[in-house]
């Protein structure tokens, strides 16, 4: 039954079996009853969005002529795009914050996100919470660091399949009923939507949770124009479906792996049109082998090519939020999961080491009404950070013991302590990589690396040899280059006994080495 009256909207998903119809149908309080709309179905899933006119009490009731599955129905009222309230979450994968200007890089990669950061807080040095997809993801929506919640996948065949003598077969680990997905608290409040690229951040891994529609691209670190799909489909569905209070979660991998950015933004003078992580680097096998200076460079210039093509569409979605009115009442959040490293630290890719390349990443927060616009925040954070601080902001309650914190007492003017851990323990997608964990705090990072596992033949050329502890002072030395250990062991000794203390019973470091 109704409790709204006026202009509403009824709207909701059916998956079909088959082809069917569907019917909408309205009876009122007087005991009429109309045939408010009638809908064609398709087999798989359809869409079922009715605008009515309704009177208190009326009773909707909706009829399929096959059988289905049906999402939780929503019922709003229609407002004025000026009254409604957007939170948009853009991750923008593989995004280092070492190749966008707004962060010193010397090409001019992102003219978009350079505008957007003069109406948003920017966060100068936050860092994921692990150097790969899936862990990090996963403690953006937890607020958990990848130790503590536990999702992951192991391949179970890793010699056969970095020889390439096979598919890699993997057993995953999803959330645990145990751990709260803090999607499930801004359902309470809102409408939530995620429109994805999948694979590592796929549904089966538990991120749908609290999601009343968590779709996933086909195919996409495949496709060229992914950035483009998505927010060319996020602005229809908003268009279309004008909820009072909605969440969007809005996930592309245009910026990972392979580099095949759109032909106007190829790089002038780049002997290849694309760079592929099988082709050109051997896959898992060859992330550590060292290629020479001019691949090297090819392959940045690549990079920075989807990097702008990610800017380009970022830009349009941002007019299309304006032109439509959502955008003033908007809180708007662009991060990424991770980096990507180029042989920097005698690595490619990612999820191999904690360098800033890997985990250092951008954060941009623009709040509702222009507030705190042009602010900088110059303290490390994390990812964890992210969902709280959103929480916080829109009134609803923090569930206790997270790592991750709201970010609102700092911009009030209030810093608290806030150190950050990143890391690549249990969570980390090879076991044949070494497990490593990061200590920030007090304008230094201390990394811890262990011994990898012993056996076999897996990488075409071996990894690299780092001490076990590493210190580096983070806004002298950004790329770590100094490394400090030696001759600050009192405060190396200090950020390591932090570590160890956060890592308490957690995989091997936990242990003193």
């Amino acid at each position: 039954a109704s409790s709204l009256a006026g202009s509403g909207c009824l709207d909701g998903q059916f998956w079909s079996p088959a082809r069917g119809a569907m019917l909408l149908r309205v009876r009122r309080g007087n005991g009429a009853e109309l045939l408010a709309r009638r809908f064609a179905l398709r087999r798989g899933f359809n869409s079922i969005c009715a605008e009515l006119d309704l009177r208190r009490r009326d009773r909707l009731r909706l009829e399929a002529d096959v059988e289905g599955v049906f999402s939780r129905p929503l019922l709003y009222r229609l407002l004025p795009a000026g009254q409604r309230r957007c939170v948009i979450l853009i991750s923008a994968d593989n995004l280092g914050a070492d190749h966008l200007d707004l962060y010193g890089y010397e090409r001019g990669t992102a003219p978009a996100i350079a505008a957007f950061r003069r109406e948003a807080v920017l966060f100068r040095w936050a860092f994921a919470a692990s150097p790969w997809t899936l862990p990090s993801h996963m403690s953006l929506f937890t607020g958990l660091s990848e130790n503590e919640h536990g999702v992951r996948f192991r391949v179970t065949n890793e010699e056969q399949a970095a020889a390439g003598k096979g598919p890699p077969q993997s057993l995953s680990f999803p959330l645990g009923l145990d751990k709260e997905f803090l999607v499930e608290r801004l359902a309470r409040g809102f409408v939530t939507c995620a429109f994805t690229g999948g694979i590592n951040v796929a549904a089966a891994f538990g991120f749908h949770r609290g999601f009343d529609d968590y779709s996933e691209a086909a195919n996409d670190p495949l496709a060229s124009d992914s950035a483009a799909r998505l927010f060319a489909g996020a602005a229809r569905h908003m268009s279309r479906h004008r909820f009072p209070d909605a969440f969007y979660f809005l996930h592309t991998y245009q910026v990972h792996l392979p580099y095949r950015p759109p032909r106007d933004l190829l790089p002038e003078g780049c002997g290849r049109r694309d760079f592929d992580f099988e082709r050109d680097l051997g896959g898992i096998a060859g992330v550590f082998r060292r290629n020479d200076a001019r691949v090297v460079a090819e392959a940045a210039a690549l990079y920075d090519g989807e990097v702008r093509e990610f800017d380009r569409r970022f830009g349009d979605f941002l007019a299309f939020l304006k032109r439509s009115g959502l955008y003033d009442r908007a809180m708007i959040i662009l991060l990424s999961d991770h980096g990507e490293e180029f042989f920097e630290h005698g690595s490619w890719a990612h999820g191999t080491d904690l360098f800033n390349s890997q985990v250092r990443v951008p954060l941009l927060v623009k709040f509702p009404a222009g507030r705190f616009a042009g602010r900088s925040v110059e303290r490390p954070v994390s990812l964890a950070d992210v969902l709280p601080t959103v929480l916080d902001d829109q009134g609803l309650e923090l569930p206790p013991a997270l790592r991750g914190r709201s970010l609102l007492a700092e911009l009030r003017g209030a810093p608290l302590p806030r150190p950050v851990l990143c890391t690549n323990l249990e969570g980390r997608n090879w076991t044949r990589i070494a497990p490593q964990a990061a200590w920030i705090e007090d304008g230094f990072k201390l990394i811890g690396h262990w011994p990898a596992p012993p056996g076999g033949t897996f990488f075409a050329a071996p990894p690299p040899a780092f001490p076990p502890w590493q210190l580096f002072r983070l806004d002298a030395d950004p790329r770590e280059l100094r490394d400090l250990a030696g001759e600050l062991p009192q405060v190396a000794l200090r950020l390591r006994r932090r570590l160890q203390r956060a890592l308490a019973g957690h995989g091997p470091a936990s242990a003193e080495h």
